[in-house]
């Protein structure tokens, strides 16, 4: 058996639809599957979701890296991008770099940012100079050339992406704007819209990873692996 390998952040990784979650364990009756799931069943094809929440451009490129010998002919591969200022950070705990979710910093008001999540952030630097200075890097250095950073790491995903096509793997990717532009819930029911305001988080829904897994599967089937926004 094949298969389905998926690179991402929250909206990869199924934040929300999760037990342990407010959505999850207060609408069970709503329970369904996330779009790794749908489209990995569908495709008949074993699901690896390797989605990370608050997930970093730079990381997202290392895990493609790192899995770039594991990936096989007749395998899927789906791609993406995301915010270009979260970033990779030492993790003392772990002992290793891992990436930094800079948005909890950035917009610590955001919708779908669970407390634990906060408070995790703050564990990450030994010192509020530490944060300072991460916090003021970003301020000056990324948020005022953000499409520039975007266009950057971008462009290193849709590089591995031709790479792996050359290769016979079926590489699809997508854009994060499809979860990120103004109207994006209307198209992909998020947990805020599905729940008319009563769980407080931006992520989608079960009805919006079933509509956007039947978006995939449209472009699959049309064999439509790059984004072109106009086709959307």
């Amino acid at each position: 058996m094949g298969k389905l390998w998926c690179f991402g952040d929250s909206f990869t990784a199924g934040h929300g639809c999760k037990p342990g979650y407010e959505y999850y364990d207060n609408y069970p009756d709503n329970v369904g599957y996330i779009w790794t799931e749908i489209v990995a069943k569908e495709l008949q094809l074993e699901e690896v979701n390797l989605g990370i929440p608050g997930n970093s451009l730079p990381n997202i490129i290392s895990q493609i890296i790192e899995n770039l010998n594991n990936f096989k002919k007749g395998d899927y591969v789906v791609l993406t991008n995301t915010y270009p200022f979260r970033t990779l950070y030492p993790n003392i705990e772990r002992s290793k770099i891992t990436e930094l979710t800079t948005d909890l910093l950035i917009y610590p008001d955001h919708i779908g940012h669970l407390p634990e999540s906060k408070q995790h952030m703050e564990s990450r630097f030994k010192s509020k100079a530490d944060k300072y200075d991460i916090v003021s890097y970003i301020s000056s250095a990324i948020l005022p050339y953000e499409k520039l950073w975007l266009e950057f790491y971008s462009t290193q995903i849709c590089l591995l992406q031709d790479h792996l096509l050359s290769l016979g793997i079926k590489a699809l990717y997508w854009d994060y704007s499809l979860w990120n532009s103004p109207t994006s819930y209307l198209r992909f029911e998020t947990i805020h819209y599905g729940t008319q305001g009563t769980v407080e988080d931006g992520h989608w829904s079960w009805q919006g990873h079933k509509d956007f897994a039947k978006y995939l599967l449209e472009r699959i089937n049309k064999k439509q692996y790059e984004y072109k926004s106009p086709l959307i």
